[in-house]
């Protein structure tokens, strides 16, 4: 299955107890919740359904603005709210990616159901 809007683009595959979901491409719409909620709203519920893993590739995702940022922070919020575990990859390599994501390691310590991780150790 494959999400696109804009210059952005998911493939999203489950794999055995795993939803993943590889982003390519740039985020840079000022408000992605309008195209990301409504796709990702039923990858949520799949999970939760069926106590599967979500798992983000973020590592090849080009560029990303803060709009986005503030997405995956609600994503993350909500995953959390019906306990779906969530596994974040990102590029250490890469500025951007890096001092964002990081950042949201912040997270794991209030969220039991999140892991940030950087790419290297990525399936």
């Amino acid at each position: 299955m494959v999400f696109a809007s804009g210059l952005l683009q998911v493939d999203s595959n489950e794999d055995g107890s795993v939803l993943r979901q590889r982003w390519t491409g740039r985020a840079i719409e000022l408000k992605p919740e309008n195209a990301l909620h409504g796709y990702f709203a039923p990858v949520i519920e799949r999970a939760r359904a069926g106590g599967l893993t979500i798992e983000h590739h973020f590592e090849k995702l080009e560029y990303f603005n803060s709009s986005f940022i503030s997405w995956v922070i609600v994503h993350l919020r909500r995953t959390l709210g019906v306990k779906v575990k969530t596994i974040v990859y990102f590029e250490p390599k890469s500025h951007m990616q890096s001092s964002s994501f990081d950042a949201l390691r912040m997270l794991q310590g209030e969220n039991p159901w999140l892991e940030v991780l950087e790419a290297h150790s990525a399936p």
